[in-house]
C-alpha cells in the first residue's frame, strides 16, 4: 500500500486547495487566461477558474462513481451468491442468462434508456453505473463463490446441518471480502470513465454545475487557443484511473490475488 501514499497525499492537498480557490461558478472578465499564480489552471471562456471547477467537479465525478460502484457490487452479491448455490438449476441459469444477455449489448445503451426514463439526476447516474457494472461483477463473483463452495470447510458446514443462508453468509461471504475490495478498485476505473462519457455527451450534471466530462466537452472548441481547458479534466480523469490501478495492484499483491478476466460467456 505504500505505493498509494503519494496519491493519497495528493488528494489531501486537493481538498485543502478547494478551500483556497475562488467560487467555481463565479464569472469574471478575465477570460481564457493561461495558468498563473492567481489561476493555477487558467480560466475558461466565461472567466471561471478552471482549478476551482475541477475540484468542485470531483464529488460528482468520483462520488457518484463510488456510489454507483457500491450499488453495483451489492446487486452483484445479491445475485451471484444465489446463482453459485443454485448452479445448474433453473433459477441459477436465469440469473446468469440475464447477465450474459446484458453483456451482449453495447455498454452505453442501458444508460441511455435509464437517463431517458429517469432524467439525468444523481440517482439516475448512480443507477446507470450500477446496472452497467452488474453483469460483469455478477460473473466474477459467481465464479469466486463457486470456488469457495467447493472448499472442504463448506462441506463440513453442510455436514453439521448449516442451511444455504447460513453457509453463504457465514462461510462464503467473508471469504469474498478481499476479492470484493480488489474488484471494486478495478471497476472504479470503468465507473469514472462511464460518468465522464455521459457528461461529455451532455447527459451528466446540468450546467453550470461542473463535471470532468462536461469540462472536456466545453474545451473542444478552444483546444488550439487554450489547451489547458482540456488538459485539466483529462489529467484529473487519468490521475483517478491511475490511483485506482495503483491501489488495486497493491492490494492484489498483498492478498495474493490473481487477475480475473472479464466474463463474456456462461459456463
Amino acid at each position: 500500500m505504500i505505493r498509494a501514499l503519494p496519491w493519497l497525499g495528493l488528494l489531501a492537498l486537493a481538498g485543502l486547495a478547494a478551500w483556497l480557490l475562488p467560487d467555481p461558478l463565479a464569472l469574471s472578465p478575465h477570460r481564457l487566461l493561461p495558468p498563473s499564480l492567481d489561476h493555477p489552471l487558467g480560466t475558461d471562456p466565461l472567466g471561471r477558474d478552471v482549478a476551482a471547477r475541477l475540484l468542485a467537479a470531483a464529488p460528482g465525478s468520483l462520488g457518484l462513481a463510488l456510489a454507483g460502484l457500491g450499488a453495483g457490487l451489492a446487486l452483484a452479491l445479491a445475485t451471484a451468491l444465489p446463482a453459485a448455490w443454485l448452479d445448474g438449476r433453473p433459477a441459477g441459469r436465469a440469473l446468469c442468462g440475464t447477465a450474459q444477455a446484458l453483456l451482449s449489448f453495447p455498454p452505453l445503451w442501458l444508460p441511455l434508456v435509464v437517463l431517458a426514463l429517469a432524467g439525468r439526476g444523481a440517482g439516475a447516474q448512480v443507477l446507470c453505473v450500477a446496472l452497467v457494472l452488474w453483469a460483469d461483477l455478477h460473473w466474477i463473483l459467481r465464479g469466486e463463490a463457486r470456488r469457495v463452495l467447493a472448499e472442504p470447510f463448506v462441506e463440513g458446514a453442510r455436514a453439521i446441518g448449516f442451511g444455504p443462508t447460513a453457509i453463504l453468509a457465514r462461510e462464503v461471504l467473508p471469504n469474498l471480502a478481499g476479492p470484493l475490495l480488489w474488484l471494486g478498485l478495478v471497476k472504479l476505473r470503468a465507473a469514472v470513465v462511464l460518468l465522464a462519457t455521459l457528461a461529455f455527451l451532455g447527459l451528466g450534471a446540468a450546467p453550470p454545475a461542473p463535471s470532468w466530462g462536461g469540462m472536456a466537452a466545453e474545451a473542444r472548441d478552444w483546444f488550439l487557443d487554450a489547451p489547458w481547458l482540456l488538459a485539466a479534466p483529462a489529467g484529473a480523469i487519468a490521475a483517478s484511473l491511475l490511483l485506482a490501478s495503483t491501489l488495486a495492484a497493491s492490494l492484489r499483491g498483498h492478498l495474493g490475488l490473481m487477475p480475473h478476466p472479464t466474463r463474456r460467456s456462461g459456463s
